[in-house]
C-alpha cells in the first residue's frame, strides 16, 4: 500500500428487515390441515372416554348382542351364552339385554350369539381395560388409527387439504357419532378404509416408479387387504362387490397380486367358517335356529329352560336368515317400490345418504373439473361408484322394508361401510372453499348431533332426535320403511293404514286421538283401495273449527254420541307401493291439521272409512 493511501473501506453486510414472517413463520396448508384433523379426533377419544350411559333407558337395535358376546369372550373366553353371561351384563350395565340375538344348531344344548365374532373380539380387551367406557374408547381409537392411515393416501393424491378432506368426511356426516354406538357398522367402515387406503399408497409408488420395498413387505400388505375386507364379506355378504373391486385395483404383476389377496380373504373366510360350524352346526352366524330375545319374551336358562330352545323360538319366530337362493325364488320387488326406495334411500328424511353424508357431493367435482394428463383413468371411478351401487341395490332388493339397519340405526347404517371407497373417487385437489362450504351446509342437518353427540336417540315424544327441523321440514317422510314409526305406536287402525308423524298425537283407550291445541298434526293414512274421502269424527264443536289440508264435504253431522262427523275429501296420494304387509300398492296420503291457538283445550278426533251410504247428496 502506498504511503499517504487510505485502506478500501469493507463494504458493510446487506441490511435484512425482519419481518413478523420470519419470526412467526405462517404454517403450511398441510399442517393446517392436519392440525384440525387432529384436534377434532382428539375431542373424540375425550368424549368417548367420558361416555356415560347410565341416561340411555335402553340399549339400541344390536348393541346388546355384541356387548354381552365381547363380555363372554372377555371373561370367559367363549361365544357360549350361558346364565353367567346374562347375570353379568345385567350387574354390569343395570339394563336388560334388549333386543339379544341368540342361535343354535343342536336344539339349545349349546346357544351363542348370533353375530359374527369379530367386532365383539376386537372389543373384548378394552372392555376389561376400561369397563364400561371400553367400547366407546375402542371406536375412537379405531376412528383414529383409520383417519390417520387414510390420511397418507388422500395427501398423495389430493395434496395439502387432504387432511381437512378427510375431517369433512367424518365429521361433516354421521360417521363421528357412530363411535357412542356399539354396532359392527364403524368397525367394518374402519376396516375397509384401511384396506382401500393400503391399496391406493401401492398404486401411487408404483405409478412414480418408486421402490415398494421387499416382496415380503408388498406380500403382507396384500394379505393385509384381503384379509380386512374378508372380514368386512364375512360379517355382511351384500359387501362383497369391495372385494371385487380391491381385487381389480392390486398393483402389478396383478394376476399374482390378485391371487394373494384373494388367498388370504379366502383362507379367512373358511376359517371363521368353520369356527361357526363347530359351535352351531352352521357355516354362517345367521343360518342356526335364531331368535331376538327382550324383556316381554324373556330369556333362555333365566325364564325358560334351555330345553324348550326349539319351541320357544318357533313361537317367538325363527330369524334364520335365507339362502341366495331362498332370496331369488322368492323375492319379488315391483319397479314402484325399488324407485322410492332408491329416492328415499338419496334423500329420506331419516335414512338419506344425502343429508347424512353430505360431503360425497364433492366427488362430483372430479366428474365435471378438467381432466389432467397424469390423472388415473376414469374406469377407476367407475368401478368404485359401480361396486358402491351394486352393494346398495343389494340392501334396496333384499331388505325393500328395511334397508338402512332397523330401529337401532344411526341415519343408514348399512351404508356405512360402503363409504369409504368413494372417499378415494377424487383424483385431484378439491377446492377449499367446496369442502368449507359443504361442511357448514351439512349443519342444517347434522346440527342435533354436534350439539349432542351421546344423548339417547329416541326423544320423549318417541321421534328421532338426530332428525334437524331442516331434514322435518324439508325431507320425505319413508313410507316404505318398517321400523320409521314413533316409538310405541302401532299402524294398523280401524281397518287401514295410520302412521303418525307428529309426536304431539296422542291416542286414548276410547280410540280417539288427542293433538293440543295450536300443536300442527300430521299422519300418513294407506289402504289397497283409494281413500278419496275419510271419515273425521270429533268432540269438538262446529263452532271450534279444525285447519285441514283437506277438502271438508258439506256440514259436519251430530251424532248420537255428542260428537260431530265431518266428511273429507283428501288430497292425491303421495305415494303408491307395496307395503311390508302386503305385496298390493297401497295408496298413501298425507293428512294435516291443527286446532285452536295454543293454550286452549286439545282437540279429540278420530277417523274412520266412510259408509258409502251417507255419501252427501249432491
Amino acid at each position: 500500500m502506498r504511503k499517504g493511501t487510505s485502506a478500501p473501506e469493507t463494504p458493510q453486510a446487506a441490511q435484512v428487515p425482519i419481518s413478523l414472517t420470519m419470526m412467526y413463520p405462517i404454517p403450511s396448508q398441510r399442517t393446517i390441515s392436519r392440525a384440525l384433523l387432529a384436534v377434532l379426533c382428539l375431542w373424540l377419544l375425550v368424549a368417548a372416554s367420558t361416555t356415560e350411559r347410565r341416561s340411555w333407558p335402553s340399549f339400541m337395535g344390536d348393541e346388546a348382542t355384541y356387548l354381552m358376546q365381547a363380555e363372554s369372550l372377555a371373561w370367559d373366553l367363549d361365544l357360549r351364552y350361558e346364565a353367567a353371561d346374562y347375570h353379568r351384563f345385567i350387574d354390569g350395565w343395570q339394563l336388560p339385554p334388549q333386543g339379544l340375538i341368540l342361535q343354535s344348531g343342536d336344539g339349545g344344548a349349546t346357544i351363542t350369539y348370533g353375530k359374527p365374532f369379530f367386532y365383539a373380539a376386537y372389543l373384548a380387551p378394552f372392555l376389561r381395560l376400561f369397563g364400561r367406557s371400553g367400547p366407546f374408547i375402542a371406536n375412537a381409537l379405531l376412528l383414529i388409527f383409520c383417519a390417520i392411515v387414510a390420511c397418507r393416501a388422500l395427501e398423495r393424491r389430493l395434496g395439502p387439504w387432504a387432511s381437512l378432506w378427510l375431517a369433512a368426511l367424518i365429521f361433516a356426516s354421521v360417521t363421528f357419532a357412530s363411535t357412542f354406538w356399539m354396532h359392527a357398522d364403524l368397525f367394518l367402515m374402519c376396516l375397509t378404509a384401511v384396506a382401500f387406503s393400503l391399496l391406493f399408497n401401492a398404486r401411487w409408488r408404483q405409478q412414480r416408479g418408486l421402490d415398494d420395498g421387499h416382496w415380503i413387505a408388498q406380500w403382507i400388505h396384500l394379505v393385509l387387504v384381503g384379509g380386512l375386507l374378508a372380514v368386512v364379506v364375512f360379517s355382511r355378504p351384500p359387501y362383497l362387490p369391495l372385494l371385487l373391486v380391491a381385487l381389480w385395483l392390486v398393483p402389478k404383476p396383478r394376476w399374482r397380486s390378485a391371487l394373494t389377496t384373494l388367498a388370504s380373504a379366502a383362507l379367512l373366510v373358511i376359517c371363521s367358517s368353520a369356527v361357526h360350524h363347530q359351535l352351531t352346526g352352521t357355516w354362517t352366524p345367521y343360518g342356526a335356529l335364531r331368535s331376538g330375545f327382550y324383556a316381554h319374551t324373556g330369556y333362555p336358562a333365566i325364564d325358560f329352560p334351555v330345553a324348550t330352545w326349539t319351541s320357544s323360538v318357533q313361537d317367538l319366530g325363527n330369524a334364520a336368515a335365507r339362502t341366495p337362493l331362498q332370496i331369488l325364488r322368492d323375492r319379488k320387488l315391483p319397479w314402484s317400490l325399488l324407485t322410492w326406495n332408491s329416492f328415499y334411500f338419496l334423500l329420506g328424511r331419516h335414512v338419506g345418504v344425502v343429508p347424512y353424508f353430505l360431503p360425497l357431493l364433492l366427488i362430483l367435482w372430479p366428474l365435471v373439473a378438467r381432466r389432467r394428463r397424469d390423472e388415473p383413468p376414469a374406469r377407476l371411478v367407475v368401478a368404485l361408484l359401480l361396486a358402491v351401487s351394486v352393494s346398495a341395490l343389494f340392501f334396496l332388493w333384499s331388505r325393500p322394508f328395511n334397508f338402512y339397519g332397523g330401529g337401532g340405526s344411526l341415519a343408514n347404517r348399512y351404508f356405512l361401510p360402503l363409504f369409504p371407497a368413494l372417499w378415494f373417487v377424487p383424483q385431484r385437489r378439491l377446492p377449499l372453499p367446496g369442502i368449507v362450504a359443504v361442511s357448514l351446509l351439512a349443519g342444517l342437518f347434522l346440527l342435533p348431533l354436534w350439539r349432542a353427540p351421546r344423548q339417547f336417540p329416541i326423544t320423549e315424544q318417541g321421534t328421532y332426535r338426530y332428525v334437524s327441523p331442516v331434514a322435518q321440514r324439508w325431507l320425505p317422510f319413508e313410507t316404505s320403511q318398517s321400523h320409521l314409526r314413533l316409538a310405541g305406536r302401532e299402524d294398523l287402525y280401524e281397518g287401514f293404514y295410520l302412521r303418525l308423524e307428529s309426536p304431539g298425537i296422542k291416542q286414548g283407550r276410547d280410540g280417539f286421538f288427542r293433538l293440543p291445541a295450536g300443536e300442527p298434526g300430521a299422519m300418513v293414512l294407506g289402504s289397497t283401495l283409494p281413500l278419496s274421502e275419510i271419515i273425521l269424527e270429533t268432540t269438538n264443536p262446529p263452532a271450534d273449527p279444525f285447519e285441514l289440508n283437506a277438502t271438508v264435504l258439506g256440514p259436519p253431522q251430530a251424532t248420537e254420541k255428542g260428537t260431530w262427523r265431518y266428511r273429507l275429501k283428501l288430497q292425491p296420494p303421495i305415494a303408491r307401493h307395496p307395503m311390508w304387509w302386503t305385496w298390493q300398492a297401497a295408496h298413501l296420503y298425507r293428512l294435516r291439521l291443527s286446532f285452536g291457538e295454543p293454550g286452549e283445550s286439545h282437540a279429540v278426533f278420530r277417523l274412520a272409512l266412510p259408509d258409502p251410504s251417507e255419501a252427501p247428496k249432491t
